[in-house]
């Protein structure tokens, strides 16, 4: 059933005001009355003929027309609707209820977020720290290995210089035995009683010394005549 709430809201102004109540004048005869109005030293009959001719027919008829209103169908629909509006409110007050359960989760969700994130900050500050220590040590370590490098290098110069150094005086001892060398042979050749033969076979030798005194290094092959020799 529809039902028009303005309309019915404007019989329920028009019609006397309440309270109403019903009033027994005999086993039959039962009436409805509203409060009588300033001028009236009795109560004003809602619904009935109690007071014919006393009071204000225009606001009997606005009463009928209230109740003629207000049917029970009226009132049951609007009891339906009632009904249905708590139980939208009920509806809307158990959502309310599980939004606030949702939303106070979430609240506290965010909270341990922003503590996760707290310390995933702190961790990431320790990192950065470690990274920079470490870019510190590398910086060391480069510098180091530079200073090293140059004492590699300054070592390198020296261990060229002792080998350059030690190739001369072995070169220079290579000759010198070799001229020593000859000059055995020679004097042996000279001084000592030879035949032609061995005389000659000495005074090769004592030229092959001489030859390897002019070279560097001397090499350790003798002449298969002379006596054995080596630098």
């Amino acid at each position: 059933m529809s039902i028009d709430i303005d309309d019915l809201e404007a019989l329920a102004r028009a019609a006397s005001k309440g309270p109403w109540h019903v009033r027994e004048q005999g086993p039959e005869d039962f009436f409805v009355e509203a409060p009588g109005s300033p001028d009236m030293p009795y109560r004003l009959d809602v619904c009935g003929d109690d007071y014919v001719g006393h009071g204000d027919d225009k606001q009997r008829r606005h009463n009928w027309e209230f109740i003629a209103a207000a049917d029970p169908d009226a009132v049951h629909a609007l009891i339906a609707r009632l009904r249905e509006s708590k139980r939208r409110e009920r509806d809307l007050h158990r959502k309310l209820h599980n939004g606030r359960d949702k939303y106070d989760a979430m609240v506290e969700q965010c909270q341990e977020l922003d503590v996760r994130a707290s310390q995933l900050a702190a961790k990431l500050r320790e990192a950065e720290q470690r990274e920079e220590a470490l870019a510190e040590r590398v910086a060391d370590l480069e510098h180091e290995r530079d200073g090293q490098s140059l004492e590699i290098e300054k070592l390198r110069g020296k261990l060229d210089g002792w080998r350059s150094r030690y190739r001369s005086e072995t070169e220079e001892r290579a000759r010198r035995d070799a001229r020593m060398k000859a000059e055995a042979l020679e004097a042996e050749a000279e001084n000592g009683d030879y035949g032609k033969f061995a005389r000659d076979r000495l005074l090769d030798g004592a030229a092959y010394y001489r030859g390897q005194a002019q070279e560097a290094p001397c090499s350790s092959t003798s002449p298969s005549a002379s006596p054995s020799a080596s630098c």
